[in-house]
């Protein structure tokens, strides 16, 4: 079934021509990222996320699809 994970606040602005999405940490899934959107339409996302401990196991395990926790927990993403 569906999976609530609440809100996610981000920042947008400009970075030359490039849109930047600075999503904040202050989210069920402990994601802390920014993303960059190019006019040509390419995208780049570097951060991590920690899933908080209450949300299901099934969120838990597909985490491990990006990459191993670090000593804290976090998943690192580095995408582009």
């Amino acid at each position: 079934g569906p999976i609530i994970l609440g809100n996610f606040n981000a920042v947008l602005s400009c970075d030359d021509t490039n849109i930047q999405i600075v999503i904040q940490p202050d989210n069920r899934f402990g994601l802390d990222a920014v993303a960059l959107l190019t006019p040509q339409a390419q995208f780049s996302i570097k951060g991590k996320f920690k899933p908080d401990d209450n949300l299901p196991e099934e969120v838990h395990q597909a985490a491990g699809l990006f990459s191993r926790p670090d000593s804290q927990g976090f998943y690192h993403i580095d995408w582009k």
